[in-house]
């Protein structure tokens, strides 16, 4: 329905707070969804929206209709607060024609992370200076606290409205601006109505007052002990990648550990078949060799010897241009199972590695 055309007070309502003789606040439910998402997308930075709608006169009474929410889009960071530009006012006007004919500006939202309901003198000074422009009510929204509160400008003053009323009818504008201007899903903890059982705005004022001191410290404590349960968290993460790379260096040790251990029972088997009477000192002696499992300098000091000692025994061969390690084991050994033990022999760890010019030990035959 059209706001113009209202005559009368819709029936299908639920009521938040309280309410008295103050101004009557109407809000559609699809504009008090839309609201929800605006604010908890990104809900760390401060922005500002639009309210659209009109002030009915219904049975002798007033009543504010908010039916149509836009964006605050090309807003600016000013005085530490976000101001809505005159480009921000020309696009929420060009907004209302499209999607809330016969509609107006009404007021405005603003979304602060972590202020609760309090308004900041910037957002004080903007609302003054922009009264006249149809900013009849201003809609304050915390996304971290889950709190909102609308108040009323007036002689100057701002007063908090102890309650207001969503109510639920077809608005196809709204449901249509809100398919151009998709947000990110909801973040369900977030509510944009109050349970009855929480306090309202005046309530809490009214607390405030009494123990300012004390409401703003315990507010503040659980905002500081979430912030330390995300740095635990964080820290966690970071011990347990320090973790994963100690065990994979320890897996790459025991890795070189068992190719060591290999190329010393080959030794032996070489030994072993050049020389009968020779072979049984060079076991006995090979089986004194200490294989190195405590420390990574050991590793490399035994390593290297045995490296050397079989480099000294093993044939060597000249990298020509063309040249492949399969073409090479082939042309060699007559077959390319030797690929392996030459990648070892000269600690290749890839095949791509083979240059022309190159100089390769290679195993014996």
């Amino acid at each position: 329905m059209n706001e113009s055309e209202r005559t009368i007070l819709p029936s299908n309502i639920k009521q938040v707070g309280s309410l008295s003789g103050e101004k009557r606040v109407y809000v559609e439910d699809y504009a008090a969804t839309y609201l929800q998402q605006y604010a908890n997308a990104d809900n760390r930075r401060e922005k500002a929206a639009f309210l659209i709608g009109q002030e009915i006169t219904v049975d002798g009474s007033k009543a504010l209709f908010i039916s149509g929410v836009v964006q605050g889009k090309y807003s600016v960071q000013k005085g530490g607060v976000v101001q809505l530009t005159e480009k921000s006012w020309q696009y929420a006007k060009k907004q209302t024609e499209i999607y809330f004919s016969g509609l107006n500006i009404v007021g405005w939202a603003y979304i602060q992370p972590g202020y609760e309901d309090s308004i900041k003198d910037g957002i004080r000074t903007y609302h003054e200076e922009n009264a006249d422009r149809g900013l009849d009510v201003m809609l304050l929204i915390d996304p971290e606290e889950k709190i909102n509160s609308f108040f009323v400008y007036s002689d100057g003053q701002f007063s908090a409205l102890k309650g207001y009323i969503i109510y639920y009818e077809k608005n196809e504008g709204m449901h249509e601006y809100m398919l151009e201007n998709k947000l990110k899903p909801v973040n369900e903890n977030y509510r944009l109505i109050s349970d009855f059982e929480e306090p309202t705005a005046e309530e809490m004022f009214e607390e405030a007052a009494k123990t300012p001191t004390s409401l703003r410290e315990t507010r503040q404590k659980r905002r500081e002990e979430k912030k330390a349960a995300g740095l635990m968290s964080s820290l966690s993460f970071v011990m347990l990648m320090i973790c994963f790379v100690m065990g994979a260096g320890l897996v790459q040790n025991d890795k070189r550990i068992k190719s060591l251990e290999s190329n010393v029972a080959a030794l032996k088997t070489e030994f072993a078949a050049a020389d009968g009477a020779q072979s049984v000192f060079a076991a006995e002696s090979l089986q004194n060799i200490a294989i190195p499992t405590e420390t990574t300098e050991q590793t490399t000091l035994t390593e290297t010897t045995t490296e050397e000692t079989t480099a000294a025994q093993m044939s060597k061969y000249t990298v020509e241009k063309g040249d492949t390690l399969s073409r090479i084991s082939e042309k060699l050994y007559g077959t390319i199972g030797r690929i392996e033990e030459i990648m070892q022999l000269n600690d290749m760890e890839d095949a791509d590695e083979l240059a022309e010019g190159m100089q390769l030990v290679l195993p014996e035959n």
